[in-house]
Protein backbone atom coordinates (compact mmCIF):
# COMPACT_ATOMS: atom_id res chain seq x y z
CA UNK A 1 0.00 0.00 0.00
CA UNK A 2 1.48 3.45 -0.87
CA UNK A 3 2.49 5.96 1.92
CA UNK A 4 -0.40 8.50 1.36
CA UNK A 5 1.54 10.81 4.19
CA UNK A 6 4.52 11.09 1.91
CA UNK A 7 5.24 14.37 0.64
CA UNK A 8 4.78 13.28 -2.85
CA UNK A 9 0.77 12.79 -1.88
CA UNK A 10 0.19 16.15 -0.58
CA UNK A 11 -1.85 17.62 -3.56
CA UNK A 12 -4.19 14.66 -3.68
CA UNK A 13 -4.43 15.24 0.87
CA UNK A 14 -5.08 19.22 0.18
CA UNK A 15 -8.99 18.85 -0.63
CA UNK A 16 -9.35 16.53 2.29
CA UNK A 17 -7.58 18.98 4.24
CA UNK A 18 -9.40 22.29 3.43
CA UNK A 19 -12.92 19.77 3.91
CA UNK A 20 -11.76 20.21 7.43
CA UNK A 21 -9.44 17.17 8.09
CA UNK A 22 -5.91 17.46 9.19
CA UNK A 23 -3.24 16.20 7.43
CA UNK A 24 -3.19 12.73 9.19
CA UNK A 25 -6.28 12.21 8.60
CA UNK A 26 -6.59 13.07 4.96
CA UNK A 27 -3.71 10.42 4.92
CA UNK A 28 -5.84 8.12 6.52
CA UNK A 29 -9.25 8.40 4.27
CA UNK A 30 -7.17 7.92 1.24
CA UNK A 31 -4.95 5.16 2.51
CA UNK A 32 -8.93 3.53 2.96
CA UNK A 33 -10.33 4.52 -0.12
CA UNK A 34 -6.99 2.70 -1.87
CA UNK A 35 -7.85 -0.55 0.53
CA UNK A 36 -11.79 -0.51 -0.75
CA UNK A 37 -10.54 -0.25 -4.08
CA UNK A 38 -7.99 -2.82 -4.24
CA UNK A 39 -10.68 -5.28 -2.36
CA UNK A 40 -13.23 -4.41 -5.03
CA UNK A 41 -10.51 -4.97 -7.81
CA UNK A 42 -9.01 -8.34 -6.47
CA UNK A 43 -13.02 -9.15 -6.15
CA UNK A 44 -13.60 -8.39 -9.90
CA UNK A 45 -10.22 -10.16 -10.73
CA UNK A 46 -11.21 -13.75 -8.61
CA UNK A 47 -14.53 -13.57 -10.24
CA UNK A 48 -12.88 -13.30 -13.70
CA UNK A 49 -10.48 -15.91 -13.05
CA UNK A 50 -13.12 -18.05 -11.74
CA UNK A 51 -15.76 -17.57 -14.68
CA UNK A 52 -12.14 -17.99 -17.10
CA UNK A 53 -11.48 -21.45 -15.15
CA UNK A 54 -15.72 -22.27 -15.74
CA UNK A 55 -15.21 -21.55 -19.10
CA UNK A 56 -12.18 -23.86 -19.48
CA UNK A 57 -13.70 -26.69 -17.73
CA UNK A 58 -16.82 -26.61 -19.93
CA UNK A 59 -14.46 -26.29 -23.34
CA UNK A 60 -12.64 -29.24 -22.05
CA UNK A 61 -15.74 -31.42 -20.86
CA UNK A 62 -17.49 -30.35 -24.50
CA UNK A 63 -14.25 -31.75 -26.23
CA UNK A 64 -13.80 -35.37 -24.10
CA UNK A 65 -17.63 -35.68 -25.06
CA UNK A 66 -16.99 -34.63 -28.36
CA UNK A 67 -13.74 -37.01 -28.75
CA UNK A 68 -16.02 -39.54 -26.87
CA UNK A 69 -18.70 -39.73 -29.90
CA UNK A 70 -16.16 -39.58 -32.39
CA UNK A 71 -14.56 -42.69 -31.02
CA UNK A 72 -17.67 -44.13 -30.50
CA UNK A 73 -18.44 -43.67 -33.96
CA UNK A 74 -15.41 -44.95 -35.46
CA UNK A 75 -15.90 -48.31 -33.02
CA UNK A 76 -19.01 -49.06 -34.49
CA UNK A 77 -18.37 -48.12 -38.03
CA UNK A 78 -15.22 -50.60 -37.81
CA UNK A 79 -17.58 -53.29 -36.21
CA UNK A 80 -19.96 -52.66 -38.87
CA UNK A 81 -17.33 -53.05 -41.32
CA UNK A 82 -16.18 -56.30 -39.60
CA UNK A 83 -19.52 -57.47 -39.77
CA UNK A 84 -19.86 -57.10 -43.68
CA UNK A 85 -16.69 -58.45 -44.27
CA UNK A 86 -16.63 -61.27 -46.52
CA UNK A 87 -15.37 -64.07 -43.99
CA UNK A 88 -12.38 -66.37 -45.59
CA UNK A 89 -12.72 -69.76 -45.92
CA UNK A 90 -12.16 -72.65 -43.86
CA UNK A 91 -8.88 -74.48 -44.51
CA UNK A 92 -8.81 -78.35 -44.37
CA UNK A 93 -5.38 -78.85 -42.87
CA UNK A 94 -5.40 -82.37 -44.61
CA UNK A 95 -5.91 -81.43 -48.33
CA UNK A 96 -3.43 -81.19 -50.76
CA UNK A 97 -3.71 -78.72 -54.37
CA UNK A 98 -4.94 -81.37 -57.32
CA UNK A 99 -3.01 -82.77 -60.10
CA UNK A 100 -3.37 -79.36 -62.46
CA UNK A 101 -3.51 -75.84 -61.91
CA UNK A 102 -6.32 -73.65 -63.24
CA UNK A 103 -5.12 -71.06 -65.90
CA UNK A 104 -5.34 -67.77 -64.97
CA UNK A 105 -7.12 -65.35 -67.66
CA UNK A 106 -7.72 -61.45 -66.98
CA UNK A 107 -10.78 -61.08 -65.08
CA UNK A 108 -11.30 -58.09 -67.54
CA UNK A 109 -11.44 -61.28 -70.54
CA UNK A 110 -13.71 -63.63 -68.56
CA UNK A 111 -16.01 -60.32 -67.64
CA UNK A 112 -16.22 -59.87 -71.28
CA UNK A 113 -17.08 -63.86 -72.00
CA UNK A 114 -20.08 -63.36 -69.25
CA UNK A 115 -21.84 -60.73 -71.53
CA UNK A 116 -21.28 -62.85 -74.41
CA UNK A 117 -19.22 -59.66 -74.99
CA UNK A 118 -16.10 -59.87 -78.17
CA UNK A 119 -12.61 -59.92 -76.48
CA UNK A 120 -9.23 -60.37 -78.38
CA UNK A 121 -7.86 -63.37 -78.31
CA UNK A 122 -4.43 -62.40 -77.42
CA UNK A 123 -6.04 -62.75 -74.09
CA UNK A 124 -5.82 -66.46 -74.40
CA UNK A 125 -2.91 -66.89 -76.03
CA UNK A 126 0.67 -67.90 -73.78
CA UNK A 127 1.50 -64.38 -73.40
CA UNK A 128 -1.99 -63.08 -72.35
CA UNK A 129 -2.17 -65.57 -69.89
CA UNK A 130 1.33 -64.87 -68.59
CA UNK A 131 0.54 -61.02 -68.44
CA UNK A 132 -2.80 -61.57 -66.57
CA UNK A 133 -0.48 -63.73 -63.94
CA UNK A 134 1.67 -60.87 -63.27
CA UNK A 135 -1.13 -58.32 -63.17
CA UNK A 136 -2.91 -60.23 -60.22
CA UNK A 137 0.70 -60.02 -58.55
CA UNK A 138 0.80 -56.15 -59.33
CA UNK A 139 -2.70 -54.69 -58.88
CA UNK A 140 -4.59 -55.33 -55.66
CA UNK A 141 -8.62 -56.46 -56.22
CA UNK A 142 -9.75 -53.72 -54.30
CA UNK A 143 -8.02 -51.17 -56.72
CA UNK A 144 -10.31 -48.59 -58.36
CA UNK A 145 -9.31 -46.66 -61.46
CA UNK A 146 -11.45 -44.36 -63.46
CA UNK A 147 -13.05 -45.94 -66.69
CA UNK A 148 -15.43 -44.82 -69.69
CA UNK A 149 -17.59 -47.16 -71.28
CA UNK A 150 -20.96 -47.36 -73.29
CA UNK A 151 -22.44 -47.02 -69.64
CA UNK A 152 -20.57 -43.34 -68.75
CA UNK A 153 -17.67 -43.20 -66.78
CA UNK A 154 -17.35 -44.50 -63.68
CA UNK A 155 -14.97 -46.39 -61.08
CA UNK A 156 -14.42 -50.72 -61.60
CA UNK A 157 -11.82 -52.83 -60.08
CA UNK A 158 -8.14 -52.62 -61.38
CA UNK A 159 -8.27 -55.52 -62.19
CA UNK A 160 -10.59 -55.39 -64.48
CA UNK A 161 -9.54 -53.21 -67.73
CA UNK A 162 -8.04 -53.97 -70.81
CA UNK A 163 -4.43 -54.66 -70.45
CA UNK A 164 -2.12 -52.34 -72.63
CA UNK A 165 -0.77 -55.15 -74.33
CA UNK A 166 -3.41 -56.47 -76.06
CA UNK A 167 -3.20 -56.66 -79.73
CA UNK A 168 -6.19 -57.40 -82.63
CA UNK A 169 -6.45 -61.06 -83.40
CA UNK A 170 -5.12 -60.33 -86.87
CA UNK A 171 -1.63 -59.06 -85.52
CA UNK A 172 -1.15 -62.71 -83.54
CA UNK A 173 1.32 -64.83 -84.63
CA UNK A 174 -0.01 -68.05 -86.42
CA UNK A 175 1.83 -70.10 -83.38
CA UNK A 176 -0.52 -68.03 -81.42
CA UNK A 177 -4.06 -68.55 -83.06
CA UNK A 178 -3.22 -72.11 -82.54
CA UNK A 179 -2.31 -72.35 -79.29
CA UNK A 180 -5.09 -70.20 -77.93
CA UNK A 181 -8.38 -71.24 -79.60
CA UNK A 182 -8.67 -74.21 -77.56
CA UNK A 183 -8.47 -72.30 -74.53
CA UNK A 184 -10.90 -69.50 -75.78
CA UNK A 185 -13.39 -72.86 -76.22
CA UNK A 186 -12.82 -73.74 -73.00
CA UNK A 187 -13.52 -70.23 -71.49
CA UNK A 188 -16.93 -69.39 -73.42
CA UNK A 189 -18.36 -72.74 -72.42
CA UNK A 190 -16.99 -72.20 -68.48
CA UNK A 191 -18.79 -68.79 -69.38
CA UNK A 192 -22.47 -70.46 -69.99
CA UNK A 193 -22.38 -69.41 -73.38
CA UNK A 194 -24.93 -71.40 -75.74
CA UNK A 195 -23.89 -74.60 -77.04
CA UNK A 196 -24.46 -73.74 -80.78
CA UNK A 197 -22.35 -70.58 -79.74
CA UNK A 198 -19.83 -72.81 -78.79
CA UNK A 199 -20.05 -75.51 -81.53
CA UNK A 200 -19.95 -72.38 -84.46
CA UNK A 201 -16.60 -71.09 -83.05
CA UNK A 202 -15.13 -74.91 -82.21
CA UNK A 203 -15.70 -75.11 -86.39
CA UNK A 204 -14.48 -71.27 -87.23
CA UNK A 205 -10.76 -72.54 -85.47
CA UNK A 206 -11.40 -75.95 -87.04
CA UNK A 207 -11.80 -74.61 -90.14
CA UNK A 208 -9.09 -72.11 -90.59
CA UNK A 209 -6.25 -74.04 -89.02
CA UNK A 210 -6.39 -76.84 -90.95
CA UNK A 211 -7.15 -74.70 -94.13
CA UNK A 212 -5.12 -75.32 -97.34
CA UNK A 213 -3.65 -71.73 -96.96
CA UNK A 214 -2.23 -72.00 -94.14
CA UNK A 215 0.94 -74.27 -95.74
CA UNK A 216 0.34 -72.35 -98.96
CA UNK A 217 3.54 -70.66 -100.25
CA UNK A 218 4.22 -68.03 -99.38
CA UNK A 219 2.89 -68.86 -96.10
CA UNK A 220 2.99 -65.62 -94.69
CA UNK A 221 0.04 -64.55 -97.28
CA UNK A 222 -1.94 -67.77 -96.86
CA UNK A 223 -1.60 -67.41 -92.83
CA UNK A 224 -2.00 -64.08 -92.98
CA UNK A 225 -5.36 -63.87 -94.71
CA UNK A 226 -6.86 -66.54 -92.27
CA UNK A 227 -5.61 -64.28 -89.24
CA UNK A 228 -7.64 -61.18 -91.11
CA UNK A 229 -10.56 -63.37 -91.43
CA UNK A 230 -10.80 -64.36 -88.00
CA UNK A 231 -10.53 -61.18 -86.99
CA UNK A 232 -13.31 -59.91 -89.43
CA UNK A 233 -15.97 -62.58 -88.89
CA UNK A 234 -15.50 -62.70 -84.90
CA UNK A 235 -15.70 -58.94 -84.66
CA UNK A 236 -19.13 -58.65 -87.23
CA UNK A 237 -20.73 -61.68 -85.29
CA UNK A 238 -20.80 -59.86 -82.22
CA UNK A 239 -21.69 -57.11 -83.77
CA UNK A 240 -24.84 -58.72 -85.16
CA UNK A 241 -25.39 -59.87 -81.94
CA UNK A 242 -25.42 -56.54 -80.39
CA UNK A 243 -27.90 -55.33 -83.58
CA UNK A 244 -30.42 -58.25 -82.82
CA UNK A 245 -30.25 -57.31 -78.84
CA UNK A 246 -32.08 -53.92 -79.77
CA UNK A 247 -34.49 -55.07 -82.55
CA UNK A 248 -38.11 -54.88 -80.64
CA UNK A 249 -39.56 -57.91 -78.60
CA UNK A 250 -41.15 -58.99 -81.48
CA UNK A 251 -38.99 -58.85 -84.00
CA UNK A 252 -35.69 -60.43 -82.14
CA UNK A 253 -37.29 -63.11 -80.93
CA UNK A 254 -37.39 -64.63 -84.58
CA UNK A 255 -33.84 -63.23 -85.81
CA UNK A 256 -31.07 -65.47 -85.41
CA UNK A 257 -27.70 -64.48 -85.63
CA UNK A 258 -25.55 -66.31 -88.45
CA UNK A 259 -23.29 -69.53 -88.19
CA UNK A 260 -19.46 -68.17 -87.46
CA UNK A 261 -18.41 -71.33 -88.18
CA UNK A 262 -19.44 -71.96 -91.67
CA UNK A 263 -16.42 -70.35 -93.94
CA UNK A 264 -17.47 -67.20 -96.69
CA UNK A 265 -15.28 -68.13 -99.48
CA UNK A 266 -15.85 -64.98 -100.89
CA UNK A 267 -14.93 -63.20 -97.57
CA UNK A 268 -11.51 -65.35 -97.41
CA UNK A 269 -10.81 -64.60 -101.09
CA UNK A 270 -10.91 -60.44 -99.94
CA UNK A 271 -8.86 -61.25 -96.98
CA UNK A 272 -6.40 -63.38 -98.93
CA UNK A 273 -6.12 -60.46 -101.93
CA UNK A 274 -5.49 -57.79 -98.62
CA UNK A 275 -3.03 -60.47 -97.15
CA UNK A 276 -1.12 -60.75 -100.86
CA UNK A 277 -1.32 -56.54 -101.35
CA UNK A 278 0.63 -56.42 -97.64
CA UNK A 279 3.54 -59.05 -98.73
CA UNK A 280 3.97 -57.22 -101.95
CA UNK A 281 4.40 -54.14 -100.37
CA UNK A 282 6.50 -54.70 -98.18
CA UNK A 283 8.62 -56.85 -100.56
CA UNK A 284 8.38 -53.34 -102.18
CA UNK A 285 9.59 -51.61 -99.37
CA UNK A 286 12.52 -53.86 -98.75
CA UNK A 287 13.82 -53.59 -101.77
CA UNK A 288 13.89 -50.22 -101.86
CA UNK A 289 16.04 -49.82 -98.62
Amino acid sequence: MPDFAEPIHAESRQPLIDRGLSNEEAAQSMADSWSIWLISRKACWDKQVEEDNRAARTSSLRKQEQLRREQEKLEAEWSEAERKRPKEPEMDMDAVVGDNLDTRISPYALQKLRSVQHVHLWYFTLEGIGSAMKEHHSVSEDTMVLTKSEEGVGFKSGSQRASPKAVGDASLTWEQLTECYTEFIKQIEAAGWPKPYVQSHLDLFYGITTHDWRIRFPMYVGRRALLLYVEAIRLDWHAELVRIKALPPREKAVTKVYNVGKLNKKLLKNCYTKAEDHFKWNEKVRLFI
